[in-house]
């Protein structure tokens, strides 16, 4: 029986959820879970939108990024403290609400290109929420745990590459001349990832800070690639992550 997109969508996405409940009721389990939610993750992708000839393994970077780099979060989060659970439980349904809708976006982008749809930015919004995770879980985990900066600068670099390609991808933008961006991309963040290492602020605000910065970078690649660098959309830009930055800033916790 050939299973209906509806069908995929819903259900891969209540068996998500059924292992991210397992992951706070045996947490023993938890990093067998998380390999687990992966392959679910990989199966809900290639079932939606498999197509004879056209590889789609690019739509699934995005699921992956953030799946990972919310439960890389969750693990600083002290689970004995009983507010925390339901911060955790918010997580869940944050990552499962998006889930939900990248599937359907990207199936229309796949099997009905001719319809407008949100998937680029969604793909930008939600890489920015995969890096503010990413990061301030590998910069708590790296206070916590004395590890070495080059752990951080790893991760940070795949994080970047695969990001800025999944984004390239999305928006129709990526060729083999393009794929300098990439790097770039990843070269420039870490410049200012060393460079905020030594701020004495918490985890929370050094992963926020990192996270505007690659959002503000991969707009401006976007702008140039598809030729609307102006002065409203530099400065729209500008305005936001002047904004963002100033909060951040004025509510920072220092170490």
């Amino acid at each position: 029986m050939k299973l209906k997109p509806g069908q995929i969508i819903v259900g891969g996405n209540l068996l998500l959820l059924l292992v991210l409940e397992a992951q706070v009721f045996w947490p023993q389990f938890f990093y067998g879970l998380i390999v687990v939610a992966n392959l679910l993750l990989l199966a809900l992708v290639y079932l939606l939108l498999r197509q004879p000839g056209k590889p789609r393994w690019p739509l699934w970077l995005l699921p992956f990024l953030v799946f990972n780099s919310i439960n890389a979060y969750v693990l600083l989060i002290p689970q004995e403290v009983w507010l925390n659970k339901f911060f955790i439980q918010a997580l869940f349904i944050l990552f499962l609400g998006f889930n939900f809708s990248y599937c359907k976006q990207a199936y229309d982008f796949v099997f009905h290109p001719e319809q407008e749809n949100n998937l680029p930015n969604l793909a930008a919004n939600f890489s920015f929420l995969s890096w503010f995770f990413a990061l301030s879980a590998v910069y708590g985990l790296q206070l916590f745990l004395d590890l070495s900066y080059w752990v951080l600068l790893l991760v940070l670099i795949i994080l970047a590459i695969l990001s800025t390609y999944l984004n390239l991808w999305v928006n129709r933008l990526f060729s083999k001349k393009q794929a300098i961006f990439m790097f770039l991309a990843a070269f420039i963040v870490a410049q200012l990832a060393w460079a905020v290492y030594f701020l004495p602020f918490d985890y929370n605000s050094l992963g926020l800070i990192i996270a505007l910065a690659y959002y503000v970078i991969w707009n401006l690649i976007r702008f140039y690639l598809s030729h609307n660098w102006n002065k409203k959309n530099l400065r729209s830009l500008l305005v936001f992550a002047g904004l963002i930055m100033l909060l951040v800033l004025l509510t920072v916790k220092w170490r």
